[in-house]
């Protein structure tokens, strides 16, 4: 199952896809990032806290919330975010079109909101054993921030290198991310990941409703 990324919404780590999970869904999610750099020369650098939940409330609509809470002071933002997929393909009647979603991560603007246009693409490789298919996520953002996440053009590339796991790279418009999902059970992703060159862990459960 497609999970949520770190900042919300479901995506990779920082670069939200163009998709949303099944209608009638909820997924929670937790993780930790270990000695997270400032955003500029004056903030030194800090463990950070991320938790939250989204809700697809529709087959188009994913909305959700995110607590980010740096531990150095012991203040923490929430910030709204929320994600509308157009349906390209049902709209152009091409199923294989790919999918288009536009989005805004921290809506009330606590830490920097950004507006964004999302595409993925996802192909087939093979139905051998290894490495079978891949997706890739590409978009351009706005944010009221410069050099934050999603400012500016963003990519990331998810591989299913075998059955249970899900190997992410991007860029997400400021900086480098990679990370390992493994998944137990169908439901639940144990996620491992470098934020910028930190350490990243966490985890993230869906269930219906």
């Amino acid at each position: 199952m497609p999970a949520a990324s770190w900042l919300g919404s479901t995506g990779l780590v920082f670069v939200p896809s163009a998709l949303v999970g099944p209608p009638m869904s909820a997924q929670g999610y937790f993780h930790w990032i270990k000695d997270l750099e400032g955003n500029d020369s004056n903030d030194e650098d800090t463990d950070v806290y991320l938790w939250g939940a989204d809700v697809a409330v529709t087959s188009n609509l994913e909305v959700g919330a995110v607590r980010v809470d740096p531990r150095d002071n012991g203040s923490g933002e929430t910030i709204l975010n929320a994600k509308y997929n157009l349906d390209l393909g049902r709209w152009t009647n091409n199923p294989a079109a790919p999918e288009v979603a536009v989005g805004v991560r921290d809506l009330t603007d606590e830490l920097s909101r950004t507006l964004y246009v999302v595409l993925t693409k996802n192909l087939e490789l093979r139905e051998t054993e290894g490495i079978s298919r891949f997706s890739l996520s590409a978009g351009f953002g706005s944010s009221e921030e410069d050099d934050s996440p999603l400012d500016g053009f963003f990519v990331g590339l998810e591989l299913v290198p075998a059955s249970g796991f899900r190997l992410q790279g991007e860029y997400d418009g400021d900086a480098f991310n990679a990370c390992l999902r493994f998944y137990p059970v169908r439901n639940l992703s144990l996620d491992i990941a470098t934020i910028d060159g930190s350490l990243g862990v966490g985890a993230t459960y869906r269930s219906g409703f």
